[in-house]
């Protein structure tokens, strides 16, 4: 059964941010601990290239760090002009570096926005809507399955800013997760969320073996102790295990609760392991809402 934990907290002061979730262009008083180094922003002139490129301002501004913009395909003195346009009405720096590559795309852009330094690269991620699913489109197919970064992947990019109202955050159990805890709540109190979610998934072949397991805690019990664990609940945290046969029901949770922010931890590419774990394969095919994907960083 759901858990909503809270506590009473003393009543924050609004903050003006410029990120997908803030109040309005240009206002920035703070930015969040996580920083990011470098953002790129991986644009097409398709019909939502000014809502990427107003997200990703504002998700510079947000993280605190500088914007570069990535294109693939060839520089024109017209596309020049749509960038300029674009950079002027989303009150962006004009000198904002844009940098043009030819090659495949997921590619090329994974490689310079290394070489560039950025560990975040946002972009849209839809390609068609059939029935209620929205299916990715191949570029955040392959920055997903290939890009050693941090990914912010819009389903419908907007122009204008809205808040972000229904934030959840797969946990895994892992020290990554714990991070992406802190880090969702942390976007949701900026955004005054009522609540934050914090999911996660049991198949049935799990619950099988936890059944089996003499002394096996209870799934409902361990969530809730490790929110307790890593947060100080300076925010509803809202605990709920999603039960089925494969990940797909997690996917389906996430629509039917209109989940507009899903913050979910992989594994980082180049590695033995999968990237995706099991319970979120369906990301390769499906993007249900705005993703944040946080990769597993290396310890020491």
């Amino acid at each position: 059964m759901p858990c909503l934990m809270d506590v009473s907290f003393p009543l924050l002061e609004p903050v003006p941010l410029r990120f997908y979730f803030a109040s309005s262009p240009g206002e920035v008083t703070a930015t969040v601990e996580y920083m990011y180094r470098s953002i790129a922003a991986a644009t097409t002139f398709s019909p939502r290239f000014l809502a990427v490129l107003s997200e990703a301002g504002r998700a510079a501004d947000y993280f605190g760090a500088p914007l570069q913009l990535i294109h693939v395909g060839e520089e024109t003195a017209e596309k020049q002009e749509r960038f300029a346009n674009g950079l002027e009405q989303f009150r962006l720096p004009a000198d904002t570096p844009i940098h043009w590559l030819a090659g495949e795309p997921a590619r090329v852009i994974s490689e310079r926005a290394r070489s560039l330094g950025s560990d975040l690269v946002v972009a849209g991620a839809i390609q068609s809507e059939q029935g209620y699913r929205p299916f990715a489109n191949d570029i955040s197919k392959q920055l997903l399955a290939e890009a050693p970064l941090d990914l912010f992947l819009f389903l419908r990019p907007r122009e204008e800013a809205e808040t972000i109202k229904n934030p959840a955050v797969l946990i895994d159990f892992s020290a990554t997760s714990a991070e992406a805890l802190k880090q969702t709540i942390k976007l949701a109190k900026k955004n005054r969320s009522e609540k934050i979610v914090a999911l996660h998934m049991l198949t049935t072949f799990e619950e099988h073996r936890l059944n089996s397991t003499p002394d096996a805690i209870d799934p409902e019990d361990k969530l809730d102790q490790f929110v307790l664990a890593h947060t100080n609940l300076d925010i509803p945290v809202e605990t709920i295990v999603v039960r089925g046969n494969t990940g797909f029901s997690l996917c389906q949770y996430v629509q039917e609760s209109e989940i507009d922010l899903f913050v979910v931890t992989t594994g980082m590419p180049g590695v033995t392991q999968p990237v995706l774990s099991a319970q979120v394969e369906w990301l390769s095919q499906v993007i249900p809402c705005n993703v944040w994907v946080i990769r597993e960083r290396a310890t020491a």
